[in-house]
Parts: C-alpha cells; structure tokens; sequence
C-alpha cells in the first residue's frame, strides 16, 4: 500500500466466479482509467494466480481491463473482514480509510470528491466503529459467538441493519450444541422465502428456489423484490435480518420451522406449485455423445465468462449455472448427461451467447414451455 502514497486507493475484493464483481469491472476499469493520476484500483482476491490468469486470458478476449490483481491474499481479507463481495474498502491519499460502501456509492461522481480531498458520509467510513457495532450483533452473524453453547435455541426477525452485508448462510451440524443454523442478513421478504423452501442435502450447503422459479401474485410486489433504482431507501423498511438456531435434540429440517416462522409473521400464502412457464431446455444432438467422460481426474472451473469440465458432474454445473449465472428462465436438463468433459468460452449471464457457443459441440439450448414447481407467493384471501 506504501506504494501508493499520494494516491486514493480502492481496494476491491472480488472472485472470479462472482457475477457482480466480473460484470463491476469494466466500471472499475473506466474509473482507473478517468482518475489514472490520482487513483489506483486493487483486485483482491483468495484465488490463486493460476485462476485468475486463466480468467484474465478469457476475460480479455471479450473486455480490455488493465487493472492489478493481488492474488492468494489472506493479510488484506483479515484486516478487512467481510462475508460477502464484491466489498470495497477506500482508503485516502492520507493513508486513512475513507469508506466501505455499497457497489452504487463507487462511481465517479463520489471519487473526484474524494480525490478532490471533499469528506463524504460514506457507510463504515469508521473502521473501528464498525466492528464494534457487529460485535453487538454477534448473535445474528457470529458462529463463534456460540462456542460456548450458551444459545441452545432461538428465532430472531429484525429490520435492515447498515452494518451487515446481505446474504444468507444455512448450515447443518455434528457433534454441537446445535443442529443447524439458518442466517439471513438484509434481504427482501421474497429472499426469506427463497431460503425457507430450499432443503438440506447432504453434500454441499443447503439449497434454495432461484428466482426463476419465484412467482409473485399479490398486490404489494414491492415489498418481495430488490428495486435497485431506490435501493438506498427502499432497504429501510424492505429488507430484513432473520437468524435461526434449533438444537442438537431437533431431527427435522430447519428450513420447515423457518418456514413455520414466516407464515406467522407475514400475511402471504405461500406454496410449491406445478405451472406451465418458458423455460430454458438443454437436449443433445448431433455430436452431443462425443462429451461423455470416459474418466480421469475430476476437474470444474467455471465463472462468468466460461465452463472448464473434466469427468465432472453435468448436474452440479447445472446448479450453479441456473442459481448463480443464467437466472432468467428456469433450467431444464433433457441431455441424459451425469459426468461429462467441456470447455466453453461464452457470457453465462446470456442464454443466447450461451447458446451459440454450445451447439458447435452437440448441445442445443431453446426457450420451450413445460411444466415446472415454481414457488407461488399470493395475498392471503
């Protein structure tokens, strides 16, 4: 950081898997660029060099981003904790940091007032004051918090909370005082219910209903969705902290008392339903076959921009293509697949690039109409 004395550093922790952080690069590349004098833009990342030149070498077959990465880094992510990205710390020409804010609040606008030596209110411009306002909340975020055992059982709903990102973590335990924990930070109503209708199952953390497959029937959409054209005062009275703790002696799923939980407080009726609605079908054609792995060591990297596969699960990329990259339409696998060996260069957040880059290898991808469990929230009557 020494390095850069005399500079306004934006130190902007990322992943490569991140669609918010890979779509916010060009905006953080163009930022570089406007201030190049006064500004230095930091890409902070866990990930090894080796994934994120990979990144970069297809990356910029799409995007020119000239800015610099650091690499394996646990000494900023440290001194900077956070539990979600992309995460932005500020820190002024003097050394001294000058904010953590949301993605919206790094525009050019509030940077030339910075480098311009303007004070601005920007959320956590206090460090210290931060934490100890998440200290304060530990029982809602802090697993550690409960080492002890001390909290055996416990339901919490509270309004929004400036001081926690937004997200939510859903786990299952052995061998503790408890059995499983449900933690929502600072999203939507919709959000809770996403959450709440998911399941554990077994092998990785526990699921939910995409958005994709969310149908909103009632007459205050507002309420269940993120409007990201008011964001900044509609998540005053929108959006909502939930934490869930049920004890080691509780068999069931945490998500059905969750559940249990929101229909006690809010006046919707909710409920999985079978609806014809457009989805997004993969079928094999011709030359499709050639993609069926015959073994070998299992290997999957995937962000938004490509899909590297060797002898591994067609149905685990799917998940996270459908949750995490190409959210538009629900996913509908008709391929037969199960362990598969593929190497895709296209936008994932675009079904059409999507598409065209996968029919050259023997798979099609069409908007039809099928039957699908969509979670259906309508008005109580």
């Amino acid at each position: 950081m020494s390095d850069f004395r005399g500079k306004l550093v934006i130190l902007d922790f990322f992943g490569t898997s991140c669609v918010p952080c890979v779509k916010a690069l060009p905006k953080m590349d163009s930022l570089q660029t406007k201030f190049k004098n006064d500004l230095q833009v930091i890409l902070v990342t866990y990930e090894s060099k080796d994934v994120v030149n990979e990144f970069l070498d297809r990356l910029k077959r799409r995007e020119d981003i000239n800015l610099i990465f650091s690499t394996g880094d646990t000494g900023l992510s440290n001194l900077f904790k956070h539990s979600s990205i992309p995460f932005y710390v500020i820190v002024g020409k003097d050394g001294l940091i000058k904010g953590m804010p949301p993605h919206e609040e790094v525009n050019e606008k509030n940077i030339a007032s910075l480098i311009n030596g303007i004070k601005l209110n920007l959320p956590a411009a206090n460090y210290e004051e931060r934490h100890v306002a998440v200290a304060h909340r530990a029982i809602l975020i802090d697993s550690k918090s409960n080492d002890d055992g001390l909290v055996i059982y416990h339901s919490i709903l509270t309004r929004y909370l400036p001081m926690l990102p937004s997200g939510y973590l859903n786990h299952e335990y052995k061998d503790t005082t408890i059995s499983a924990r449900i933690t929502v930070m600072n999203c939507n109503i919709g959000t809770l219910y996403q959450v709440a209708y998911g399941h554990f199952n077994g092998d990785r953390e526990a699921s939910f209903v995409s958005w994709n497959r969310v149908i909103i029937e009632t007459g205050d959409s507002v309420k269940l969705k993120w409007n990201d054209k008011e964001y900044l005062t509609w998540r005053l009275a929108n959006a909502f902290c939930y934490d869930l703790i049920l004890p080691n002696s509780f068999k069931g799923d945490a998500h059905d008392v969750m559940k249990e939980d929101l229909k006690r407080l809010y006046n919707y009726d909710v409920k999985m339903e079978k609806r014809k609605t457009k989805c997004l079908v993969l079928r094999r054609t011709c030359g499709g076959d050639d993609l069926v792995s015959l073994g070998g060591k299992e290997e999957m990297n995937m962000n938004a921009y490509f899909i590297k596969m060797q002898n591994a699960s067609w149905k685990d990329m799917l998940y996270w293509l459908e949750n995490k990259f190409l959210q538009e339409l629900p996913l509908i696998d008709e391929t037969g697949y199960d362990r598969i060996n593929l190497d895709v260069n296209a936008d994932l957040t675009d079904s059409k690039a999507l598409a065209k880059a996968l029919k050259p290898i023997g798979i099609e991808l069409a908007e039809e109409e099928r039957e699908v469990d969509m979670l259906v929230i309508k008005d109580k009557m």
